[in-house]
């Protein structure tokens, strides 16, 4: 019975003993009892962490430096509850300044100037070879 597997999706995933591997998994079930599965997965997440606020503020003469370190302190966790964005010194707050903040961060990222990625011909970025000029271009790539 399909909803009995993926009722059963997450002992076949995530208990080491079991057989199952992906590819059996995908043969078992079909495209949306999958869907299915992940959808009650984010969901459950979402909920654990729905009233988690995490605020990063930042400099905005230092803004990749300063999102930089802020973000990658939490390894990822930071995003599963709500993240917000306040500039140092200014007073606005909300999905306006998050979506600036995103936009302004993305920006300096791929600045040509910085040294991290490369435009190639067909408009697609790959990273520079070259970036080790860029003394924390490792920790750069992984915030990115």
């Amino acid at each position: 019975n399909g909803e009995k597997l993926v009722d059963d999706l997450d002992f076949a995933l995530f208990t080491p003993s079991t057989k199952w591997n992906r590819t059996e998994l995908n043969l078992l079930l079909s495209f949306e009892q999958q869907r299915e599965w992940l959808d009650k997965q984010l969901k459950e997440q979402q909920r654990k962490h729905q009233n988690e606020n995490i605020t990063i503020t930042v400099n905005r003469g230092n803004l990749g430096e300063n999102s930089c370190s802020s973000l990658l302190v939490g390894e990822g966790s930071l995003f599963k509850g709500k993240f917000n964005v306040v500039f140092e010194g200014e007073e606005g707050s909300g999905a306006g300044v998050r979506r600036e903040w995103f936009d302004e961060v993305s920006a300096e990222l791929f600045n040509p100037d910085n040294a991290l990625f490369l435009r190639c011909n067909d408009g697609t970025l790959q990273p520079n070879p070259a970036s080790a000029i860029n003394q924390d271009h490792l920790s750069y790539f992984r915030f990115a």
